[in-house]
């Protein structure tokens, strides 16, 4: 199977998702592996591609580093402690907490 490398930055598992089901041709996705990640993205990712990214770009002209905001805008934290578990320590972005939360409120279903 032959893969090609899009981009080196991270990506957003709806982004993923619609990558591997929209843009992935049809040999590739015989392939068991792709199949099972496909079905396991479809099943589990439930955002929108579209605001999952622009809530993305949100947080990283906030100041939130773009690995942070790719795991913020996955785990769509609901708590403090889903927060935290998220951006550890970081007294920069737990300053940011209230309006992290907020806008992630926007993604939920």
């Amino acid at each position: 199977m032959v893969r090609r490398v899009i981009s080196q930055r991270p990506i957003t598992a709806s982004e993923a998702r619609r990558l591997l089901v929209e843009e992935t041709d049809e040999q590739a996705k015989l392939d068991p592996r792709i199949q099972n990640l496909i079905h396991v993205l479809v099943k589990f990712v439930a955002t929108d591609p579209a605001k999952s990214s622009d809530v993305l770009k949100k947080f990283m002209t906030d100041g939130i580093p773009e690995r942070v905001a790719v795991q913020l805008v996955d785990n769509i934290p609901q708590t403090d402690g889903e927060f935290l578990a998220i951006v550890g320590s970081d007294a920069a972005l737990l300053a940011k907490k209230d309006q992290v939360l907020q806008r992630i409120k926007g993604l939920q279903l």
